[in-house]
């Protein structure tokens, strides 16, 4: 494998003295009482438990229903002239459309990195030599460990761990890399459990039996579908990045629990940080990003939309679904710049003391993260199955369905608010208990 190796490695910080949580401790909102946080926190495990057991009472019940159900193939797009598809599994036909698109991204990342370098005044360049060759080209694009499953490492990251000069790895790296491991094959061995018995994505499939659940099945169902949708991404990237730690490459870290996310910007900056660190340096900063005003940070938003979209397939739904982000993520940074600029903020607190201005603002949020969690239903199940989530969790006997799921999300933000305020949102979205190098 090419590898120049010609920089002499990145020497170890000193150790500091104050612990590594105790750095990021949030201040932003003020503590609440312990009873309070104790209460949210047992409707919480209440509501999951029943919803869990629910689910697993459904899938019992209509097990042969589903066992029976002859799952469609999908749409193989490669054939040859007598009508023999060249991929007779599926799973051999998606994770060759994946490989492919993971290679488009790195294709641009490098054409952009090519480009900017070229364009820049020769007084102006980075001092650092730059590798420009066919040869680095071949190797960032096809650098095994990350060439199937991902995650995206962007080309200028790419290029200067690569070639940093080698040495063995110490006690601490093969410690950091062996923890990673075990962490993800647990998780792998955890979603294999799970899915022997509760059958979640089964039911997708049969919209007349979807539609006949209680709503309790229901909750657990979507619960299900969105933890399943961060653990499987847990794992997919979690293992190639492992792979490449052998090679001290520090690829990006695996997304960030997606009920740990309430505002549309952390979810877009944690969950996919390979894709999100590619859009901004791309896409948004070329294109002015937030330093040119809002209406030109709008306009780059909408355009890494519009590409995420059509990176995606661009089907109906996902059109639903890069739309429906757009607009909560921009409605996001609208809002805050308004309470900047009307100095709401410091009213609220001058009238209000800590506690209830932070039960203030997560009620505000809790139709945000409503909106989230619907979203990546629509990207997850289609617009048919999502309107489905929506009709029975919040439009059925209304408004008792509404009351109790905005209360469910309501106090899944106050615990969140209580983990981040204790341990750091920056300790915690950014995964600092990996002690990354």
């Amino acid at each position: 494998m090419l590898r120049h190796r010609n920089k002499t490695p990145v020497q170890n910080e000193a150790p500091k003295t104050t612990p590594i949580i105790a750095r990021h401790v949030s201040k932003d909102y003020a503590p609440l009482p312990v009873l309070e946080v104790f209460i949210y926190a047992a409707f919480i495990f209440t509501v999951f438990t029943k919803a869990f057991f629910t689910l697993y009472e459904a899938s019992k019940e209509y097990k042969d229903v589903l066992y029976s159900f002859n799952f469609e193939e999908g749409w193989y797009i490669f054939w040859n002239k007598d009508k023999r598809y060249i991929f007779t599994d599926e799973d051999d036909l998606n994770m060759m459309i994946f490989t492919l698109a993971m290679c488009s991204l790195r294709h641009i990342s490098f054409a952009y990195e090519f480009c900017h370098y070229h364009s820049m005044p020769v007084a102006d360049r980075p001092a650092d030599k730059q590798y420009w060759s066919i040869l680095d080209f071949l190797l960032y694009i096809y650098y095994l460990p990350l060439f199937f499953g991902g995650p995206v490492l962007t080309y200028d990251k790419f290029s200067k761990q690569i070639n940093l000069r080698i040495h063995m790895l110490n006690i601490v790296e093969w410690k950091h890399i062996l923890k990673e491991l075990f962490r993800y094959i647990f998780w792998a061995m955890f979603i294999e459990t799970v899915l022997h018995f509760l059958y979640f994505p089964a039911f997708h499939q049969r919209q007349t039996l979807f539609n006949s659940l209680s709503v309790w099945a229901v909750g657990g169902l979507g619960l299900c579908q969105l933890l399943f949708f961060q653990m499987k991404y847990t794992v997919m990237y979690g293992l190639p990045r492992v792979h490449a730690m052998f090679d001290h490459i520090n690829a990006p870290l695996p997304p960030v629990c997606t009920l740990g996310m309430y505002l549309f910007q952390d979810f877009w900056r944690y969950f996919d940080r390979g894709l999100h660190s590619l859009l901004v340096r791309c896409i948004y900063i070329p294109l002015g990003g937030s330093r040119r005003g809002i209406i030109w940070q709008i306009m780059a938003s909408i355009c890494c939309f519009s590409f995420v979209c059509f990176w995606h397939g661009a089907d109906e739904h996902l059109i639903y679904w890069a739309l429906f982000n757009c607009v909560g993520l921009q409605t996001e940074v609208l809002i805050g710049k308004l309470a900047h600029w009307t100095c709401l903020n410091n009213m609220l607190l001058k009238y209000l003391s800590g506690g209830m201005y932070r039960r203030l603002i997560a009620i505000l949020l809790t139709p945000n993260y409503m909106c989230l969690a619907l979203s990546n239903l629509i990207f997850l199940c289609g617009n048919r199955t999502s309107y489905s989530y929506y009709d029975l969790l919040v439009r059925q006997d209304w408004p008792n369905n509404c009351l109790a799921t905005f209360f469910t999300f309501y106090c899944t933000i106050q615990l969140i608010m209580t983990i981040n305020r204790k341990y750091g949102k920056d300790f915690m979205c950014n995964k600092f208990y990996y002690r990354s190098w």
